[in-house]
């Protein structure tokens, strides 16, 4: 385990996040914080990539992260 770990057993833990995308970067953090012990894990984020632009990124279409 990383040096610390140890130190979220029983606590309540917030990640903070700047873009939640799909969500999987705050789903395995929060996994491995519940491994340790983790009593409750949430999450705060900045921001958030609506669904549809996202759907278009990943089909290709660029022109909609500049818009």
């Amino acid at each position: 385990p990383g040096k610390g770990i140890g130190k979220v057993k029983d606590k309540r833990v917030l990640l903070i996040d700047d873009i939640y995308t799909t969500g999987s970067t705050a789903e395995e953090c929060a996994k491995v914080l519940r491994q340790y012990g983790a009593a409750e894990v949430c999450v705060l984020c900045a921001a958030r990539v609506a669904e549809s632009a996202l759907e278009r990124y990943l089909a290709g279409d660029r022109k909609c992260v500049e818009e």
